[in-house]
């Protein structure tokens, strides 16, 4: 076979493939894909349907319970409640055609009138003063209300109406006076009003799907209510001569057939799905039709629809055999065409490419094509370049040199090029260290007064005070705690911009963290009269991870719950969950504050969002503290949220999963602090702020410690070589000679007893803290430091030496 065939073959089989590839494809997805988008449309138009009926009944049963709740009706006085079930009747009249009052033995009364001479109850012969009342005893309404002792209202299946003989449905709620059921309210609604709505439900849906769909309504016992077949449809049982059908207290039967019964086994298996109140389909193909079931929330009702399936497979396969059609004649004419079109070039061809053999062997070219064709336009073109490739041959090696001249000067503008770009990078990343570094000098400045008001308001709250000078003074100290929040908010808002925070992997004891939490907030919720609840079971072991970021997020969401609730209580729960090594944790803190709108809850966790200009006003902040808790919890693997509702408070949540450590042993690390518990022992503090050293004093002797204070490095070392100290907390940015140099030059002294050396900074940094790691310090204590984080250092590095 030569070429020429070869092309033509693949040519077809090209051209062929595709169409044959469709047609495959719509054959074997087309008629799928119709039936489930049919079956898509279908359930959500059900759906909607029967969120109208739902809708339709909620709005009675609500009419019928506020009836119920009415406090004249308690009384079950028939003289004092008729006016006013007479008056709802005519308010309601376009659904109701009645209200039936029942006691609990049964008996009723109803605003269509009743036995006068019996006090209004209703009996069998209302002019009679002696005829015997008739009974609700046995209507399902009735034993629904009373036997299961409902309290939300009850839609009944219909019925006939001991009063006026018509079809007609009840929805009845009990009467509930001290806790006791007295009796029940129901509303009866004539079954054409359903039948009246069904019918609008059902030209809405045949005019979204198809004019032949179908409507149907089934109890949950699985009885047609609704049906266009009227031999399935809810109707009057009538005798041989034509007269209705009565039961023994002369009241008309109604019947229906129920699904169940259905010859198609597919179709009346259902019947559990509607029981169970669940959804339900099924395609009868010998029928034609899809069957579609959705129950109607607050009823005992199941909603339905018969969808022609052919309606809508039919055009697709009239289009399927189009395409048939189209692609067989398509085969024809492409084989033809690709024959003759291959006969006529061949020919032409294979004298081209002759020609160009000789070329390659640099001989006589022979070449004559006559016509006015792309072919014939090929030769002479092919003609002239064999003449113009001699010419162009000689313009290569120039080309060449100019090439070479140009790639130079090309590599010479790159380097030029990126030695700008690196310099404009460096300056960027110079602008950029200016900023961290006017970060961190900002808050070196503001946290050292801070540490001296905070400290020295502490201090003050333990001395003999009036109570008005101690209001006073607490006020002073939870301010600088506020500012010194803010100050944390933007430290982290920095590093976070620059990816700076490291997350810790430490063991830690969850319960403690948790009440160090509570603690932090419980007095300023005191003021407020306010109280903090704790639902968290003690874990049998440590956890790994960072207790600082976890309780940084915990203090956020409980700074948040005191200040925006004004009374009632705030609750924090743990939840836990274990699997293997590791433990799921989900924090919930709940509070009674003001809550929070839909609107505002979509911007809460931006940076610098709050929710309104006055909440900034009425409670302050920065908009940070959100922001920055859902970027650590992102950071340790976890995320956080909220739900809420504005007037009934909030819910806030943390969920993290964290590797379990080892399990909980006895001693506690985190005792108070006596007087006595380091009595005889001494402390060095190293600081060129002499209020700083002050206060450090005075809180170190609280503890019992005997305290030395040095103004500089160099005093602190000239003291070191004549005496010894227990432990040495270390400024940082001293004149002359620093925190850090001051320590290694520590650490050389012959005299020095290894005594734990703590940082005590202003500086807030993580590089300022693995700084202080890497000079040789073992603790690190950030100011403005409190009691307890004072307490922690102490116990950690005094307690067993």
């Amino acid at each position: 076979m030569n070429f020429f065939k070869k092309l033509l073959l693949l040519n077809t089989l090209l051209s062929v493939t595709p169409i044959v590839v469709i047609i495959i494809i719509t054959i074997n997805i087309g008629t799928k894909e119709v039936d489930q988008r049919l079956t898509q449309v279908s359930e959500k138009e059900l759906e909607n349907l029967s969120m109208s009926l739902e809708h339709f009944f909620v709005s009675r049963k609500n009419e019928v319970a506020l009836v119920a709740n009415s406090p004249i009706l308690k009384s079950m006085n028939w003289q004092k409640i008729q006016p006013y079930l007479v008056s709802e009747r005519k308010r309601l009249a376009s659904f109701y055609e009645k209200f039936i009052l029942g006691k609990t033995n049964g008996h009723f009364y109803n605003t269509s009138g009743g036995n006068t001479l019996q006090g209004g109850i209703r009996t069998f012969d209302d002019s009679s003063p002696s005829s015997k009342p008739k009974t609700i005893g046995k209507r399902q309404y009735w034993q629904e209300a009373t036997s299961k002792q409902l309290s939300a209202p009850y839609v009944s299946e219909p019925m006939v109406s001991y009063t006026t003989g018509v079809q007609q449905i009840v929805i009845s709620q009990t009467i509930i006076q001290d806790d006791k059921i007295v009796g029940m309210i129901g509303g009866a609604m004539s079954w054409t009003k359903i039948e009246n709505k069904l019918n609008d439900l059902e030209s809405l849906v045949k005019k979204t799907l198809d004019k032949k769909t179908q409507l149907f309504l089934v109890s949950q016992e699985g009885t047609y209510i609704y049906h266009r077949d009227k031999n399935k449809a809810l109707k009057y049982l009538k005798n041989s001569d034509g007269s209705l059908k009565l039961n023994d207290i002369n009241e008309p039967i109604i019947q229906s057939s129920s699904i169940q019964n259905e010859a198609n086994s597919e179709l009346a298996s259902t019947y559990h799905a509607i029981k169970a109140r669940r959804k339900a389909q099924v395609l009868i193909k010998n029928e034609g039709f899809h069957y579609f079931f959705y129950p109607v929330n607050g009823t005992r009702y199941t909603l339905g629809i018969k969808v022609p399936v052919n309606l809508y497979i039919g055009p697709v396969i009239s289009h399927q055999k189009k395409l048939i059609s189209i692609a067989l004649l398509s085969i024809v004419l492409i084989t033809i065409l690709s024959y003759i079109f291959s006969k006529s070039i061949s020919r032409r061809i294979t004298t081209l490419n002759n020609a160009t053999h000789d070329f390659v062997l640099g001989e006589k070219i022979n070449l004559e094509i006559t016509g006015q064709d792309e072919i014939s336009d090929l030769s002479t073109t092919f003609l002239t370049m064999c003449k113009k490739v001699n010419e162009n041959f000689a313009l290569i090696k120039s080309t060449e040199k100019e090439l070479r001249d140009h790639k130079e000067n090309l590599e010479q503008t790159i380097a030029r090029r990126t030695e700008e770009l690196e310099k404009a990078l460096q300056k960027a990343e110079t602008a950029n260290q200016s900023k961290s570094e006017f970060v961190a000098n900002i808050s070196h400045e503001i946290r050292t007064p801070m540490n001296a008001i905070i400290g020295f308001s502490e201090h003050l709250l333990d001395t003999e005070l009036s109570t008005e000078q101690k209001e006073q003074v607490r006020i002073v100290n939870h301010s600088a705690t506020a500012l010194l929040t803010i100050i944390n908010d933007i430290l982290d808002f920095s590093k976070l911009e620059k990816g700076k925070i490291e997350i810790e992997k430490i063991e830690f004891q969850l319960n403690e963290l948790i009440i160090e939490s509570v603690k932090v907030v419980q007095d300023k919720a005191k003021q407020k009269g306010l109280k903090i609840h704790i639902n968290a079971p003690e874990l049998g072991h440590k956890i790994l991870g960072d207790p600082n970021r976890i309780k940084q997020i915990l203090l956020n969401f409980l700074s948040n719950a005191v200040k925006f609730t004004e009374e009632g209580h705030i609750t924090l729960t743990l939840n836990s969950q274990q699997s293997h090594e590791l433990c799921k944790l989900n924090f919930l803190i709940e509070d009674t504050g003001i809550g929070i709108s839909p609107e505002i809850q979509k911007r809460l966790f931006n940076r610098f969002e709050q929710a309104d200009a006055s909440t900034t006003r009425n409670y302050g902040g920065t908009g940070l503290g959100l922001s920055i808790a859902r970027s650590l919890a992102k950071l340790m693997g976890g995320d956080i949220g909220m739900s809420s509702e504005a007037g009934k408070g909030s819910k806030f949540w943390l969920e993290i999963t964290c590797p379990i450590a080892s399990p909980l042993d006895s001693k506690n690390t985190n005792s108070p602090i006596s007087k006595s518990m380091y009595k005889n022992k001494r402390a060095l503090v190293v600081d060129d702020n002499r209020t700083n050293l002050k206060l450090a004093k005075m809180s170190l002797e609280k503890t019992g410690l005997e305290v030395t204070v040095a103004n500089s490095g160099k005093e602190a070392i000239d003291f070191l070589n004549n005496q010894e100290t227990d432990i040495i907390f270390m400024d940082c940015l001293m004149p002359e000679m620093d925190g850090f140099e001051t320590t290694k030059n520590i650490q050389q002294l012959e005299t020095f007893n290894n005594a734990p050396i703590i940082a005590l900074t202003a500086n807030a940094m993580q590089q300022d803290k693995l700084k202080c790691f890497q000079a040789g310090m073992l603790g690190f204590l950030s100011k403005p430091f409190t009691k307890d984080d004072l307490q922690k250092v102490l116990n950690e590095h005094l307690s067993d030496s």
